[in-house]
């Protein structure tokens, strides 16, 4: 096994890999175009600077492109966001 092994500067392998794990935070959103509350969705401090900066919610879900946006939720909600502008009889 690796994680007891020493390395050449005589520290055991599990003391030089640390794992990191992304912040993430749980947030609730209010849809205007959604006409709903998004519940505990899970968030990065990056994604939250950018609802800043588009304004809302749903603009930084409408405006972001996919390869910024990352999220298939995200690109779920944008396209029932369409779905919604196209036929406001629903």
């Amino acid at each position: 096994k690796h994680w007891g092994r020493k390395t050449k500067w005589g520290y055991p392998l599990r003391h030089i890999f640390k794992r990191t794990e992304p912040s993430l935070f749980k947030k609730d959103f209010e849809s205007q175009n959604l006409n709903t509350t998004i519940y505990n969705l899970r968030v990065t401090p990056n994604a939250l600077y950018q609802m800043d900066e588009k304004g809302s919610f749903d603009d930084y879900i409408m405006r972001t492109p996919p390869e910024d946006l990352r999220s298939n939720a995200g690109e779920k909600m944008r396209d029932l966001m369409w779905w919604y502008m196209e036929n406001p009889e629903c």
